[in-house]
């Protein structure tokens, strides 16, 4: 499994590490807005993470936990009508405002200005890569939301 913990250090979203593989990777997401769609990060718990290929950003994961009201498509059965749904992880992308409920990850980060630094695309590849040779498919989040 998976472990992304939260930290309450972010200026405008919300900062995280985790580690895979022995290799440790920094993640950032939007502020908590009670679980509102393209508003707020998901809610912390453990998620199942389904393959998907993204029409925008390649190959990744889509965090899946239903009794937490996170859903894999708008038309997932049983989805109402403010269920969450397509929430990556991880994707490429900076600065907070490139991720709507999704995470993005990188090698580094900026506490000063508050983004990922480093070439995100290439450390989301390396995730997704490890995600898979880790075979678990379960991510759990942890820590504080502010």
């Amino acid at each position: 499994m998976i472990i992304l913990t939260r930290q309450n250090d972010g200026k405008k979203g919300t900062h995280g590490t985790f580690r895979l593989q022995g290799l440790e990777f920094h993640s950032l997401e939007r502020r908590w807005e009670d679980n509102k769609p393209f508003e707020s990060c998901v809610p912390p718990g453990e998620y199942v993470l389904i393959p998907h290929d993204s029409a925008k950003y390649g190959e990744c994961f889509v965090m899946v936990n239903p009794e937490l009201n996170v859903y894999y498509r708008k038309d997932s059965p049983g989805r109402p009508e403010n269920g969450r749904y397509m929430c990556l992880f991880v994707h490429r992308g900076n600065e907070v405002e490139n991720f709507v409920g999704c995470i993005g990850a990188s090698h580094a980060y900026d506490v000063d200005n508050d983004r990922l630094l480093s070439s995100t695309t290439t450390a989301c590849k390396e995730v997704n890569r490890l995600v898979d040779a880790e075979g678990s498919y379960r991510l759990l989040i942890q820590g504080a939301l502010t």
